[in-house]
């Protein structure tokens, strides 16, 4: 689990850290990192996106390779000299209302149904006159979420000595 690991980095660099992330997801490690407004080349690098607006809300969950068209059945369009995820994301910064639209637009497609079955919440189904609002994914854990990061991260390094 990585926190942001491209920061600082210029392009270059952090292609090819995501790269070499890419390589080790390939041998089958699970690596989960955060990246903020990735390139287009550095995005297709990606299997599995999780987006969230400002508030913490689940705007899309599924494989990379889907994003653009979820995103073009919306009704949204790829700007010139820009990528489709650059033009969510600034809609995303617009507005609450914006952002509860494309919220909305994720619980209500197949895809959004399918991938929030599967996390086991429906994400506040149902109406939503406050927009966008935090809503828990996951149940309570015995653990925390910190102690479970930690256990994670010193399984991955015993894992990845070995």
């Amino acid at each position: 689990v990585l926190d942001e690991p491209a920061t600082g980095m210029d392009s270059s660099n952090a292609r090819k850290l995501v790269h070499l992330l890419a390589r080790l997801s390939a041998r089958g490690t699970t690596v989960i990192f955060s990246v903020h407004q990735p390139r287009a080349d550095v995005m297709q690098m990606l299997d599995h996106m999780v987006l969230l607006s400002g508030k913490g809300a689940l705007v899309y969950s599924g494989p990379t390779a889907n994003l653009v068209p979820h995103f073009e059945a919306l009704g949204m369009t790829t700007p010139a000299h820009h990528t489709l995820l650059d033009a969510v994301l600034e809609t995303l910064g617009s507005s609450a209302s914006c952002a509860a639209e494309l919220v909305q637009g994720f619980k209500d497609s197949s895809a959004g149904k399918l991938e929030l079955e599967q996390l086991g919440t429906t994400q506040g189904a149902g109406s939503n006159p406050g927009g966008c609002t935090r809503t828990p994914l996951h149940p309570t854990y015995t653990a925390g979420l910190k102690r479970q990061l930690q256990s994670l991260s010193l399984r991955q390094m015993r894992h990845l000595r070995r």
